[in-house]
């Protein structure tokens, strides 16, 4: 069994912070926060040292058109890896890649390529699944969606979207 500790920092969850801290991970999962004085540290841990450091939950990133030089209309699991490892990086722990508007076609092949991701895993952070933004939106306030894209809704075009094991919720 993999047992981390992570000791000395400055702990923030969504209740309290937690001064000189301690966070203990077993297998991959968070079996103790509290206070370093009150919490022992597990025989045989990863000792990970954070004295007056912050540390915080992962970040979840619910738009996210690219990252470190590609973008989620790339449509391919490779372009999504990148995306995902530059944002955990940064702290991004989870990110839903965000499309834009364009063709039935090139949504598609990203919402494959974003329901790939999902499936192989990237290796850093994980995608949750997708965004779709557009191509059902307001010309108006299309910010930098293009005009010639943007069309009415459709039923059928939505279906195409979500019925060929695409996550665009999961």
């Amino acid at each position: 069994m993999r047992k981390i500790a992570i000791v000395g920092g400055n702990i923030i969850t969504p209740f309290q912070v937690f001064k000189e801290g301690i966070i203990v991970v077993e297998n991959n999962r968070i079996s103790s926060v509290g206070e370093k004085k009150e919490i022992p540290l597990p025989t045989g841990a990863e000792i990970i040292t954070a004295n007056e450091k912050y540390v915080v939950p992962g970040f979840i990133d619910l738009h996210v058109h690219g990252g470190g030089g590609f973008d989620t209309m790339d449509g391919s699991y490779e372009a999504l890896q990148k995306i995902a490892a530059f944002h955990a990086r940064f702290g991004t722990t989870a990110l839903l890649p965000t499309t834009v508007t364009d063709s039935s076609q090139r949504i598609i092949h990203s919402l494959k390529a974003i329901d790939e991701s999902i499936q192989r895993g990237t290796g850093s952070g994980e995608i949750l699944g997708a965004h779709l933004e557009g191509p059902y939106i307001s010309r108006q306030y299309r910010g930098a969606h293009r005009e010639t894209a943007i069309r009415e809704p459709s039923l059928a075009e939505l279906i195409k979207f979500t019925g060929n094991g695409n996550n665009i919720i999961r």
